[in-house]
């Protein structure tokens, strides 16, 4: 998984038996920096085609290798390998029907012999659905397949570069799940301008505690008044919103922005459960924060305080359990769960989420020199 805030990418391994899996690595690597400048010029949209082609490309053949030299450290022959790949979102318009993420799973799947799944938004966005967010299937997979099931209904909060919710229950159909706004892309771009360009990320929210007293809280409720903010579900974002330009909005330089960006994702998170949650008669027993951001304690105590502030209820906030999954490699989980899932014809996405029209099944499958072993091993020959 590359997600939003392209950083690097997080690997999990999953071994899959009868449909019951375990976590049996886990692993992350960050882009070089050439790459990464790259990669978020194509997010920017400064890339001209020719240099997205190239870009793509040297994405791919970056994964590859990455994938190649951890398969190894993990001694795992890549006879048994599906690699689920989501690819790096460059611009998601999905009320256009259009969610660009790059990947070339050719060059993955030549060089590693392995399998590989992708292009995991289309067929949603294809039934007219917003192709975000995927992971919520899984994370209601995951919760009602073990002793969590006793503490439903609670919610999943991941925090990547954009953030989204998953309300869970017993009932899939009663799943909630959508884009809440900016996770960890405002904060980021705040930190690295902060610091020269010295950080890529407000490590453990020390910049934003910093300056806490500094926050605008009235300019934070006035951006929290946004029209996407107000927007009731199904409904996705990323970067072509919440850019530079957002930022720009926000008062203070230096820590003082930094801690605003962070006021201001604590404060959207917070009502977003509030208005689409709480108000509509849901019971909440619980946050649970996954992604980077459930990493910086100053974004989590500032959510906490919000959703309390905001619902007049003591909310419980923690991180997500490592008995769940650990929070860091929880999408890495989910894709890789995907990807088996859209191999053998399954759903990769809930209609009730996305807003599609029905389900979408399956996802792009560009077979690698193990792909007979494969469909053999899941009885699909």
């Amino acid at each position: 998984m590359t997600g939003t805030s392209c950083d690097g990418a997080d690997l999990a391994l999953l071994q899959i038996k009868q449909g019951d899996e375990t976590l049996a690595h886990t692993a992350s690597h960050s882009f070089p920096e050439p790459l990464r400048q790259r990669l978020r010029a194509a997010q920017a949209g400064k890339l001209d085609i020719p240099e997205t082609a190239v870009l793509t490309r040297d994405y791919s053949a970056w994964l590859a290798l990455v994938c190649r030299r951890t398969l190894t450290r993990w001694r795992v022959p890549a006879s048994g390998v599906l690699i689920a790949i989501h690819g790096q979102t460059v611009w998601h318009a999905p009320e256009r029907g259009i969610s660009v993420q790059l990947l070339d799973p050719t060059i993955v799947a030549f060089q590693t012999g392995c399998t590989v799944t992708a292009a995991f938004r289309q067929p949603d966005l294809a039934r007219g659905g917003q192709g975000a967010p995927l992971v919520p299937l899984y994370h209601w997979m995951r919760a009602n397949s073990g002793s969590f099931a006793k503490t439903l209904p609670f919610a999943i909060h991941n925090i990547g570069g954009i953030a989204n919710l998953t309300y869970i229950t017993r009932n899939q159909q009663r799943l909630i799940a959508f884009d809440t706004g900016p996770g960890n892309a405002l904060i980021d771009l705040a930190a690295e301008q902060a610091s020269g360009g010295r950080l890529k990320f407000d490590k453990d929210g020390k910049l934003a505690a910093s300056a806490l007293d500094a926050i605008d809280w009235r300019a934070i409720e006035k951006l929290g008044r946004h029209a996407f903010f107000r927007t009731p579900p199904p409904k996705s974002t990323g970067r072509e919103l919440f850019s530079g330009a957002f930022l720009r909005q926000l008062p203070g330089r230096g820590a003082t922005r930094v801690a605003n960006a962070t006021a201001l994702t604590a404060h959207t998170m917070a009502k977003a459960h509030v208005e689409f949650i709480l108000k509509k008669g849901h019971v909440l027993n619980g946050v649970f924060a996954a992604g980077g951001g459930a990493r910086n304690p100053t974004l989590l105590r500032l959510f906490s305080r919000e959703i309390a502030r905001l619902s007049g209820e003591e909310i419980p906030i923690g991180v997500l359990p490592d008995s769940f999954a650990p929070a860091q490699y929880l999408e890495a989980m989910a894709f890789a769960r995907l990807g088996y899932e859209a191999l053998k014809g399954n759903a990769v996405s809930l209609a009730i989420v996305t807003g599609a029209v029905e389900n979408a099944f399956g996802a792009g499958i560009f077979p690698g020199e193990n792909y007979r072993r494969l469909l053999k091993r899941l009885n699909l020959t």
